[in-house]
């Protein structure tokens, strides 16, 4: 098969999910018997980069990803999003593939859309500014907790202006 948005989106977001992994193989490494998710994400991203343009490994790979999401993840709006853009994949599903491209185009754009709306609104809470009670600087602390970048946490002074910065970036 060609090169087409829907073959673009599947090597793109294998890549996105590729960090699923690395979460879920640190977390693994501490019980034993949870492999199964990492094992499973990863075949589904080795996959997604490997063949794209195979309608069936679209659907694999949203439908692994989904399921690890749903019984691994956090509770955060990352997360939910994630499981949205896999369902809108899914749940748009067509075998004739210019249609499935078509509606899966807008129904995640529609969700951008309205995520991008609670997001500008979300921002006018006072305490979006408020570097103690914004998510961003306790997301910016979450990853730069993680043992390749904890030396990097006591050296970077800006961790207080998280929330300014993450403003600027989402402009």
């Amino acid at each position: 098969p060609g090169t087409d948005a829907l073959c673009v989106f599947t090597c793109l977001w294998a890549q996105v999910m590729i960090l699923q992994v690395v979460k879920l193989s640190i977390t693994a490494s501490k019980v034993a018997s949870s492999y199964l998710w990492p094992a499973l994400m990863a075949s589904a991203c080795l996959l997604g980069v490997a063949l794209p343009g195979r309608g069936w490994v679209t659907v694999y790979l949203n439908v692994v990803s989904v399921l690890a999401l749903w019984f691994t993840g956090s509770q955060s709006n990352h997360v939910f999003l994630d499981i949205v853009v896999c369902l809108a994949v899914l749940l748009t599903f067509s075998r004739d593939r210019g249609r499935w491209e078509a509606q899966v185009t807008y129904a995640i754009r529609s969700f951008l859309v309205a995520l991008y709306l609670v997001t500008a609104l979300h921002k006018m809470n006072t305490d979006w500014d408020e570097p103690s009670q914004s998510c961003c600087t306790l997301m910016l602390g979450g990853v730069l907790a993680l043992p390749p970048l904890r030396s990097l946490l006591p050296a970077l002074p800006g961790v207080a202006r998280a929330p300014a910065l993450a403003t600027l970036a989402e402009l």
